[in-house]
């Protein structure tokens, strides 16, 4: 009776110890699979901020539209800008110390040189910004001294870099894009008029002027 009963009990061990180890190989093989979810989420979120990356520019604040009148020339500025007109050139600016300006002339057909657009509104353009807080810019004219051919948006550009003289007192900073589109021939141009010449205000407005430039299209 007694060997009857100690067999049962090893019996009763035995088949314990098997289904533990069938549970235990269970957990082993479902484990990878449990793992690849936390690895799928990561991917996806790494998407995610790429895609974002992607869609986002330097001109994402650009929203303000500028149009040479009758015809189809469209550049953005950013919001929070003042915007002032003076005849064929349009200005904006957000201190009295520097601002950028569209200049653009459709009274003559321009189909070439490029470049000679640039020497054309150096002699115009700071008479025509010499707005109510820019008087002093009336007289003067550009000097451009550095210039090179350049593709924006696949239009032909110059773009130069020159100074504004201020009655011999000062010099000003200028920077700038020239462009001939559908015979019309126009210049982003920025200008730091500020005696002391700051050149973190000359970084902005380069910065400004480069992103305008980047707007620059023939569709809205």
């Amino acid at each position: 009776m007694k060997k009857c009963f100690a067999l049962f009990l090893a019996v009763a061990l035995l088949l314990s110890l098997t289904a533990c180890g069938g549970s235990s190989n269970t957990e082993t093989e479902t484990t990878p699979d449990a793992a690849l979810e936390p690895s799928q989420a990561v991917e996806d979120i790494q998407q995610a901020d790429t895609t974002q990356e992607s869609d986002s520019t330097g001109k994402s604040g650009y929203t303000e539209l500028l149009r040479i009148p009758m015809r189809s020339i469209y550049v953005s500025y950013e919001q929070g800008l003042r915007e002032e007109k003076q005849g064929a050139t349009t200005l904006v600016y957000d201190t009295n110390d520097a601002l950028v300006g569209l200049i653009y002339d459709f009274d003559r057909v321009y189909t070439g040189d490029v470049d000679g657009v640039a020497q054309f509104f150096a002699e115009s353009f700071p008479n025509r910004a010499a707005t109510s807080s820019q008087g002093h810019l009336s007289g003067s004219r550009i000097d451009i001294l550095t210039s090179e051919a350049c593709t924006v948006n696949g239009f032909d550009s110059v773009r130069f870099t020159g100074t504004c003289s201020n009655d011999g007192e000062w010099d000003c900073h200028v920077y700038g894009y020239s462009f001939i589109i559908n015979d019309t021939a126009f210049a982003i141009i920025g200008l730091v008029s500020a005696r002391e010449q700051d050149p973190e205000l000359i970084a902005t407005i380069d910065a400004r002027v480069d992103a305008m430039a980047a707007t620059v299209r023939t569709e809205k």
